[in-house]
């Protein structure tokens, strides 16, 4: 097993190396696991991402969100490392934010606690639901605050499936994912 720093540089130079057909051919096979994932359809808000780098393409996901009524939110990064959430219209203006990611021009906070649902980004991820994020901790510190309830909300990773490796480093701080999704199909830690 390498650092998270050689783990995440591999995967990260594997997924530049996709092309846009293999992505969008991929994230769609994702997608149509997700629609019909329980978890997904109980939910009634529910976080997305919008993806940088080759990252699983959630805009179709998004759509569908969208025509379901659901309420939609995006990360938004915050001064001392933090990460918030703001709701999401299909329509509304984006930004770039920190990083040069996408966020809602209109900032309306939803609050963590209210949210059903998380569609994570990532890196990697391993068989125990160990989910390697970009270095930053935004994920796991904006979590830390609903670390008495295991199961709300649900914790998803979308990810290819080239994306696992045999073990990932794991840290006391570090929030394990609930499910992975791949373009082989859904799997459950928990």
């Amino acid at each position: 097993m390498g650092s998270k720093k050689d783990i995440r540089d591999t995967i990260r130079k594997q997924r530049l190396s996709l092309t846009s057909d293999q992505v969008s051919c991929f994230s769609e096979s994702i997608i149509k696991h997700v629609i019909g994932f329980k978890p997904f359809l109980l939910a009634q808000t529910v976080a997305i991402y919008l993806p940088v780098g080759n990252e699983v393409d959630t805009s179709s996901l998004i759509s569908h969100l969208d025509s379901l009524n659901k309420t939609i939110c995006l990360p938004v990064v915050l001064p001392e490392h933090r990460l918030g959430f703001c709701r999401f219209r299909t329509g509304d203006s984006l930004q770039p934010g920190s990083f040069g990611i996408l966020e809602p021009q209109i900032r309306e906070w939803l609050d963590i606690k209210d949210i059903d649902l998380f569609f994570m980004p990532l890196v990697g991820f391993d068989a125990n639901g160990a989910r390697l994020g970009y270095g930053g901790g935004y994920y796991d510190r904006a979590l830390s605050v609903l670390s008495g309830n295991k199961l709300k909300p649900v914790l998803v990773g979308l990810a290819f499936n080239f994306q696992e490796v045999a073990l990932l480093p794991y840290a006391a701080h570090d929030v394990p994912l609930h499910y992975i999704v791949t373009e082989n199909g859904i799997r459950c830690f928990v």
